[in-house]
């Protein structure tokens, strides 16, 4: 379709390219930890933990949900701080391993490409790409240190809308 058009016309709507890709996936697993030394949350009183307590990690215990159920464009408040319980001192915890999932993701890039035709072996590639190109913000992990003082909090996101444009020449 096409290949009868005049030369002008050819140079306009002819040789463009569109490249689009979409991502969408579940939130990346979410380990909740305890840190060796601090200050209950619960009881306002210091503690500390043998290095040799739990293994690698220590956790704490689950006794609920560990999910606050807010939206993170709403409230950044994403792990419920009573959806878990210190453990005896020196005793690991019960909470898995990755107990839960952080907020999910979804995104959209988009490419234009237009190529001039430079003889029979050559040509100049003019492209606009757009990353993240409806800008949804797209939350990372919340912090997860059980006791600290940002447990549950999200404070991150991943990149913006990000434009670029280029130009190539093949020979």
């Amino acid at each position: 379709y096409g290949s009868d058009m005049n030369g002008v016309l050819d140079a306009l709507i002819g040789n463009w390219q569109t490249q689009l890709i979409f991502t969408a996936k579940s939130g990346l697993p979410l380990n909740v930890t305890l840190a060796r030394t601090g200050t209950d949350p619960y009881t306002g009183r210091s503690y500390a933990y043998l290095a040799s307590s739990g293994g690698g990690e220590l956790r704490p215990n689950l006794v609920g949900n560990p999910l606050t159920g807010n939206d993170p464009k709403d409230n950044r408040v994403y792990l419920d701080v009573n959806g878990f319980a210190m453990p005896a001192i020196n005793t690991p915890g019960n909470s898995p391993r990755n107990v839960t999932f952080g907020p999910g993701y979804w995104n959209v890039d988009i490419g234009l490409t237009k190529r001039f035709p430079i003889g029979s072996r050559q040509s100049l590639d003019f492209r606009i790409e757009a990353f993240n190109a409806f800008n949804n913000v797209n939350f990372r992990n919340p912090d997860a240190v059980l006791g600290a003082s940002n447990f549950g909090l999200i404070q991150t996101s991943y990149d913006p809308r990000q434009v670029q444009l280029a130009l190539r020449y093949a020979f």
